[in-house]
């Protein structure tokens, strides 16, 4: 069971049974992105026109987002990213980093500077690129659940 393909597949029709989108747009745009990353913070989905990223990312990341908070009840953030040369670490690192230079614009002096945000591969849940089966258990709407283990 390929489960990220399933989960995808769940956010492409909530974006057209949602009405955000005519079926049309689903099968020009959406339907050609891969979902390779989900954690309780971002959805990474990949493409195989660099031209696009931007545009993907600036009109149809905010709406695939919210699919996903309605599929899955996850306010997460939505990246669109070129297939070529991707690395779900590497985006990781990137976006962690620049939170973290945000924030510590942001801070006063007296803000205990442990609450830094970690990244370990081991907290991702869908990640294709782990080397270790992770679990999965995610709550949908009723009592529908996805289960998969990835190598």
């Amino acid at each position: 069971m390929d489960t990220t393909k399933e989960l995808w597949d769940l956010v492409l029709k909530e974006l057209e049974e949602g009405k955000k989108f005519s079926k049309n747009l689903i099968d020009v745009w959406f339907k050609k992105l891969e979902l390779v990353y989900l954690d309780d913070k971002y959805a990474f989905v990949l493409t195989e026109d660099n031209g696009f990223v931007n545009l993907l990312n600036t009109k149809y990341a905010e709406p695939i987002s919210e699919a996903f908070k309605e599929v899955m009840n996850l306010d997460i953030t939505t990246k669109i990213f070129y297939k070529v040369g991707f690395s779900v670490e590497g985006a990781l690192e990137s976006l962690y980093n620049s939170n973290k230079e945000d924030s510590n614009t942001n801070v006063s002096s007296n803000v205990d500077q442990k609450d830094e945000i970690s990244y370990r591969p081991a907290d991702s849940f869908i990640n294709s690129s782990n080397v270790y089966p992770l679990h999965i258990q995610i709550s949908l709407s009723g009592n529908f659940s996805l289960h998969s283990l990835h190598n």
